[in-house]
C-alpha cells in the first residue's frame, strides 16, 4: 500500500481503499482473459471513467481493450452518440457492450436505442435519489411497468441501487419497498 500520494482523512477512507485493493490482488491471480475463451469476463462501467471517456471515447475503448478488459457498460455520458456510431466505437475496439444504464424517467425514449446499441440488459438508475417510504413504493410501479417494456424490446431488465436504498427506515427500507 503506497500512501506516497495519500489523502486518506478517515477511516472510512482506508476501509474502502483497503477493500479496493483487495478486490485487485484477487483479480491479479487469474489468467489473462481472451475475448474468445470460456468463464470470466473483465469489464468497467464507462461511468468510472467519465473525464476519459468525455474527452476520447474511442481511445478510451481501446485503451480498456489493450488492458484486456473484454466488456464494458454504457452510460448516459456517452449516449449523445448516434447508437449505430456508438455500437461501432465499442465493437472496433474488440469490445462488447452488453449492458447499459438509463434514467427511469428517459427509459420509454431509449428503449429503441439501447437494443440498436446491441444490449442485452437496460439497468435503470433510480434519479434523483428517492428519500422516503413512499417514494420507493410509488417507483416499483414505474419499475415493474419499465420490466415489461424493456422485456418487450428482447432484453432483460435490471436496477442499479447503491447503499441509501438499504438503510432501515420505519421498520423497512427502500429497497425492500420496491417490491419488483
Amino acid at each position: 500500500f503506497c500512501t506516497a500520494h495519500s489523502t486518506l482523512t478517515t477511516r472510512r477512507d482506508y476501509l474502502r481503499l483497503t477493500a479496493l485493493a483487495a478486490a485487485a490482488g484477487c483479480t491479479l491471480r487469474l489468467p489473462a482473459k481472451d475475448a474468445h475463451a470460456p468463464g470470466l469476463s473483465y469489464g468497467v462501467q464507462i461511468a468510472g471513467v467519465q473525464e476519459q471517456a468525455e474527452k476520447n471515447l474511442a481511445q478510451l475503448l481501446h485503451d480498456l481493450r489493450q488492458m484486456g478488459l473484454t466488456e464494458v457498460e454504457l452510460h448516459t455520458i456517452v449516449y449523445h452518440h448516434p447508437a449505430a456510431t456508438l455500437r461501432r466505437m465499442v465493437e472496433d475496439a474488440g469490445l462488447s457492450a452488453p449492458a447499459g444504464h438509463f434514467s427511469l424517467p428517459d427509459l420509454d425514449t431509449k428503449l429503441d436505442y439501447a437494443r440498436d446499441l446491441g444490449l442485452q440488459y437496460v439497468v435503470a438508475m433510480l434519479r434523483p435519489r428517492l428519500q422516503t417510504l413512499e417514494e420507493y413504493r410509488l417507483a416499483a410501479d414505474r419499475l415493474n411497468d419499465a420490466g415489461r417494456k424493456v422485456d418487450s424490446h428482447g432484453m432483460r431488465f435490471a436496477l442499479l441501487f447503491h447503499n441509501h436504498e438499504l438503510v432501515p427506515q420505519q421498520g423497512s427500507s427502500g429497497f425492500a419497498e420496491l417490491k419488483i
